[in-house]
Formats: C-alpha cells, sequence, structure tokens
C-alpha cells in the first residue's frame, strides 16, 4: 500500500488518534509525576492512588524517557514512606525494566540477524583451517 492509500484509507486519523492517545498518557504521567515528586506533602494514600493508577497504565519507552518517570519512582521508593508505597515503586520499576531490557535485547537480535556474519566466524575453527570448498 503507498502511502497516499494509507491516507486516503483512515490512516491519518489512526495515527492522529494514537497521537492524541500518547499526548493523553504524556500529560497524565506528568501529573502524577508530580504528586510523586511532591510526597512529603502528600498523604500516603494520595501516593498509594498515583502509583496505582500508573501501575494500570499502559507506558512506552518513549515515554518513559520523556517523563523520567523512573527517575521520580527510583527517588520515591529511597525516601521515607510506608513499605507497602516503596513495594509498589520498586515493583511498577521493575516491571519497566524487564520491559527496556526486553526491547533492548529484541533490538540487539535484530540487528544481529540482520547484519551479516562471516561464517568463519561462527566455528571454533579460523578460516585458515576451514576447507576452501564445499
Amino acid at each position: 500500500m503507498n502511502p497516499q492509500s494509507y491516507l486516503d484509507c483512515g490512516g491519518t486519523k489512526a495515527f492522529s488518534d494514537e497521537f492524541d492517545r500518547q499526548s493523553l498518557v504524556v500529560r497524565e504521567v506528568l501529573r502524577i509525576k508530580k504528586v510523586l515528586d511532591n510526597s512529603q506533602c502528600e498523604s500516603d494514600s494520595a501516593l498509594y492512588e498515583s502509583l496505582r493508577k500508573l501501575q494500570l497504565m499502559t507506558i512506552s519507552m518513549d515515554i518513559l524517557e520523556k517523563t523520567k518517570i523512573g527517575i521520580t519512582l527510583n527517588s520515591l521508593r529511597r525516601k521515607d514512606v510506608s513499605t507497602q508505597i516503596a513495594r509498589l515503586a520498586h515493583n511498577i520499576t521493575m516491571r519497566w525494566k524487564a520491559m527496556v531490557e526486553e526491547i533492548c535485547r529484541s533490538t540487539e537480535d535484530n540487528a544481529v540477524g540482520n547484519s551479516y556474519v562471516d561464517p568463519c566466524k561462527l566455528g571454533e575453527m579460523d578460516c585458515a583451517d576451514r576447507p576452501t570448498s564445499l
């Protein structure tokens, strides 16, 4: 499908809808980040509810990078907060870390899979030890 036919088939609307959804998620994450950054002035219930909302959200690596929410969570769990809040912040952070590691691993696998690998470097023998004809 050429780009023009994609746009004619509603691709522009789909792109616009996805962009709007991402913008809403970023705004909500930034709102939650503000609450968590201000943890000394917030009640435990407000912190917990903010973390629960964050836990239920689908957050992409791009949003993690844009908002720096992971840094806020890591900082929060090291502050003088309840064990329940620290544990929830830790669990969210670990879930995101696993997601990022999986994305990185997948990216590395694709890079290796799409690049030329010299067959002489795959085995234990040097190229000089390999037969010249098959």
